[in-house]
């Protein structure tokens, strides 16, 4: 029969492989928040278990027992934040820590040295929240269409309620009782933990491609706020925009923004392939670099879908400006094998400075570019008759 020692020194080894894979990938792909936060919930549990493993071997250090209760409350805490970050929402990381502090001063006063489940039912308290609350955050959001997020819902689910049962138990029946040691003593634990750890490592990871995927069909690359066509990525572009439109309204300038879609893009991929739909999109940003006032502000939000947001003295000056990106186009070429053009559907949106207000022209300019792909693309609607 393995020892409880042996079986805590196994689970921090496990979860120290594959901390070590997780980390490595993050550390050389993309750096953002969610990466983040995921790898310092490996490192929170890699620091939990050995601090476990040590009061294991002996109890006289009794801070170990605190720093583990403390560090596996974080190590949830963080899984949650890594989900609430992929969603984009804010990350709450003082809860998360406040909720560590609060294991950690819990076990403390509770007698660690004579008092193995010292603080125990405060840090069960916690992984069962935290747990539940990335179970929630799981199936909303972005998340909620990827079958990956859904396997890591039942993971972080199934340890909230494991979690949940095992407070229910010690607080009904004891540490000593048979019930307790049969279902959630520290072994039971422990081999739950090792499932959930290679269960939990490969769902996030799988998350962390398909997100990685997802940035690169967006074409985003490193370099903070850039695409790879030289425009600015969807978030910079409308943070940019709204400030332009506002600081033209103070020099009493007009402003317009101007949505545009590639007509068909789908269809050219599937007939041509990727490479040639790339080129599409590249020649589009090209040509909208070219042609666009050199102060407008041009981003790319998916696929072939460009905005730009530009200030003139009156607002029909943009009328030139799409006839200028209407001309460039006929005369450029993506594919010159086919002799391919592109066409695009373009909504427009004007207002002179008294009454420009950013999200209105945004929402306007929106809705007149899927009026014109519904009528069958090729189209500028600006709002005149």
């Amino acid at each position: 029969m393995i020892d409880t020692v042996t079986i805590l020194i196994m689970s921090g080894l496990l979860t120290i492989v594959c901390a070590v894979i997780f980390v490595l990938n993050s550390a050389f792909g993309r750096q953002d928040k969610v990466a983040l936060f995921w790898s310092s919930a490996l490192v929170f549990a890699i620091m939990s278990s050995l601090s476990f493993a040590v009061y294991g071997v002996n109890s006289n250090q009794w801070w170990a027992n605190s720093v583990g209760n403390a560090a596996i409350v974080a190590a949830m805490g963080c899984v949650w934040m890594g989900v609430r970050s992929f969603n984009s929402r804010y990350s709450r990381a003082w809860i998360v820590f406040g909720a560590g502090g609060v294991a950690f001063v819990a076990t403390f006063l509770d007698s660690p040295v004579e008092n193995e489940w010292a603080g125990a039912p405060v840090s069960w308290v916690g992984v069962a929240v935290f747990m539940a609350l990335a179970a929630a955050e799981c199936v909303r959001g972005r998340l909620k269409r990827s079958i990956n997020s859904s396997i890591l819902a039942v993971v972080v689910g199934a340890e909230a309620l494991f979690y949940l049962g095992r407070l229910v138990v010690f607080l009904a029946y004891g540490p000593e009782s048979p019930v307790f040691a049969d279902w959630f003593g520290t072994g039971p634990t422990t081999g739950l933990a090792i499932l959930l750890v290679v269960a939990g490592t490969l769902s996030i990871s799988l998350l962390r491609l398909e997100r990685a995927n997802n940035f690169a069909e967006a074409g985003l690359f490193t370099d903070p706020g850039f695409s790879r066509e030289g425009v600015l990525d969807w978030a910079h572009f409308t943070r940019g925009g709204s400030d332009r439109v506002v600081r033209a309204g103070m020099h009493d300038m007009s402003s317009g923004v101007v949505m545009l879609t590639i007509d068909s893009l789908d269809e050219i991929n599937t007939a041509f392939g990727r490479d040639v739909g790339d080129r599409a999109i590249n020649v589009l940003a090209d040509v909208l670099r070219e042609t666009m006032p050199p102060t407008s502000i041009i981003g790319r939000k998916s696929a072939g879908t460009f905005g730009v947001v530009t200030t003139m003295h009156e607002p029909d000056e943009s009328v030139a400006t799409i006839a200028a990106l209407h001309n460039a186009l006929v005369a450029r070429s993506f594919d010159k094998r086919a002799n391919l053009r592109l066409t695009v559907s373009i909504g427009v949106a004007t207002a002179s400075a008294p009454d420009a207000a950013w999200q209105q022209l945004f929402d306007d300019a929106s809705a007149r570019r899927d009026e014109a792909q519904a009528r069958g693309g090729n189209l500028v609607l600006d709002g005149r008759a």
